[in-house]
């Protein structure tokens, strides 16, 4: 009985350190070097790194009235373009393509 016992609290706290585990986020340490750069501004680790990430990519796209490229865009093609792919956000009075 007392063979059993060991065994189940041993097994029992090789189970709990076991869930315990928790695995680092990996960073793209270069892209965010490089968006930092482009944006002129620290990207803290706190931070939404896929926002900046992905506003680093616009930088320097001109005006286009309608436009949702990179070729030229305007601020809802931008959104579009940029977030409109990855989310259900649909914005008012903007046709779905």
């Amino acid at each position: 009985m007392r063979r059993s016992l060991t065994y189940i609290g041993f097994i029992g706290t090789i189970l709990v350190f076991a869930s315990c585990r928790t695995t680092a986020p990996q960073f793209d340490y270069t892209a965010l070097a490089r968006a930092s750069i482009v944006l002129g501004m620290d990207i803290r680790m706190e931070d939404h790194h896929p926002l900046y990430l992905e506003a680093a990519e616009w930088i320097g796209v001109p005006y286009r009235g309608g436009g949702n490229s990179k070729q030229g865009t305007d601020c809802s093609g931008w959104y579009i373009a940029s977030t409109g792919k990855r989310t259900a956000h649909k914005l008012a009075g903007v046709p779905n393509n």
